[in-house]
């Protein structure tokens, strides 16, 4: 019995990884996409929380924005910008566990129209 338990245990944690992968990649592309704007990411996921420089939202098993009520994902982006790069910082994890998931720095890059 402890070794199905186990199992399903790894199942389940293999599963939330996948899930906060495939989550984070669809942020990453939206902002390569939109050229590091923070405000067309914003207009795409607009159900969010915002907190001081960082913005909170949540997605549903199966990765779908969706509302705290639903979630079972939760990312947390924070927006910056380091000389002509735009950044955004994620952390991805279950709701309510303090185990990230998935974490990543990204940049995009900006060239300066004369």
């Amino acid at each position: 019995i402890q070794l199905f338990v186990k199992a399903h245990t790894i199942n389940q944690a293999t599963e939330d990884k996948s899930n906060a992968i495939l989550i984070a990649q669809d942020i990453c592309e939206l902002f390569h996409h939109s050229d590091g704007d923070k405000t067309q990411l914003l207009l795409y996921y607009s159900d969010y929380e915002r907190n001081e420089d960082s913005y909170l939202f949540y997605f549903s098993a199966e990765g779908t924005i969706c509302t705290y009520a639903d979630a079972k994902y939760e990312a947390l982006l924070t927006f910056g910008q380091e000389l002509s790069y735009q950044t955004l910082t994620m952390e991805i994890r279950c709701v309510n566990e303090k185990d990230v998931l998935y974490s990543s720095r990204i940049k995009k890059y900006n060239q300066a129209v004369i």
